[in-house]
């Protein structure tokens, strides 16, 4: 799973998230893994649907390649986030990785990027009671979306994932922040709207960050909200705070002025597109370049791997092939 080349594959970014600023991401998988397969995925189709849960590499390893990375690359970022190709919590050691990393990094906070699923289990819920913030997902108020949109492992129900969500929060003391994403025609009727409303008051999250489709999902299908449309989605929620995620907004990019060595930077636009798609504006602010050496990189890439672009809501989004179908 680790690189024996460069070493530091299990990190990536720092990734403009919408919601937490610079994120520098761990990524404990080297392909999609997860317990879900949403038809909305910005890394493409799910490889390996499951819900067993892994140990390797080990917590030290992965606190050593991100010693590694920030050493060879430092970059400002404003939280470490657990994220990328699969769900987090199916590493079962992902609380004392979480320990190991406020003990070496207490001045940034640890967040972790959850679909929820497995949060009915009551080790896993107390695995990640230590991160500052949990994000999990409700994607689908009712068993019949939760398929359509979620497309779960079969051993997982709707119900359950609403349980844990719910016991979760009765644990949970850091900040609870409930993502609520919507697709255009699917799961953004009023009806739906109330719905979500009923079960947000149900989990008690600290905030709600409502959402959509933000970068090509695996259906080309799909189509986002646009702002207007989800601010007008944020009077169904009016006992617990509402933000629409907008576009991200740049804090201190600590831009270079200077593109690394060309090898090293393909490398990691390369990583990164493996995870997300990403604009040339996301790429320019996550590695700290201009957006003509990222455009360059992307010109050169596109000679030597599966490289597409897709459009959504007006901006050009590249991605791997081998990533998104």
């Amino acid at each position: 799973m680790i690189d024996s080349d460069l070493g530091w594959s299990l990190i990536f970014g720092p990734v403009p998230s919408r919601r937490l600023g610079r994120s520098l991401g761990i990524d404990l998988f080297p392909y999609k893994m997860c317990s879900f397969d949403c038809i909305y995925c910005e890394c493409g189709p799910t490889k390996c649907l499951t819900v067993d849960q892994f140990s390797e590499p080990s917590p030290e390893i992965v606190l050593s390649r991100f010693k590694e990375f920030i050493s060879v690359f430092p970059s400002s970022f404003d939280v470490i986030t657990f994220s990328g190709r699969g769900e987090p919590t199916l590493y079962r050691p992902i609380g004392d990785l979480i320990e190991m990393l406020k003990k070496d990094f207490p001045s940034y906070p640890v967040a972790v990027l959850t679909n929820g699923s497995l949060l009915i289990n009551p080790s896993v819920r107390k695995s990640i009671l230590k991160a500052d913030i949990v994000s999990p997902s409700l994607d689908a108020p009712e068993e019949s979306l939760f398929k359509e949109i979620n497309r779960p492992h079969p051993s997982i129900e709707w119900r359950n994932v609403l349980e844990g969500l719910i016991a979760f929060r009765k644990e949970y003391k850091g900040n609870y922040r409930l993502e609520v994403l919507l697709l255009k025609g699917i799961n953004d009727t009023p009806y739906h709207l109330l719905r979500f409303s009923e079960l947000a008051r149900r989990i008690e999250p600290d905030i709600i960050d409502l959402t959509t489709l933000a970068r090509p999902g695996t259906l080309s299908s799909l189509r986002e909200l646009s702002v207007d449309e989800l601010e007008g989605c944020v009077d169904f929620f009016p006992h617990i705070p509402c933000y629409v995620v907008g576009d991200y907004v740049k804090r201190g990019s600590g831009l270079l002025g200077k593109a690394p060595s060309e090898r090293v930077l393909e490398d990691r636009i390369i990583r990164l597109l493996a995870r997300r798609p990403c604009s040339l504006e996301d790429l320019a602010d996550s590695l700290g370049i201009y957006i003509d050496d990222a455009y360059a990189a992307i010109e050169h890439i596109k000679n030597h791997y599966p490289l597409r672009s897709r459009e959504i809501g007006g901006k050009v989004y590249y991605f791997l092939v081998s990533s998104l179908s």
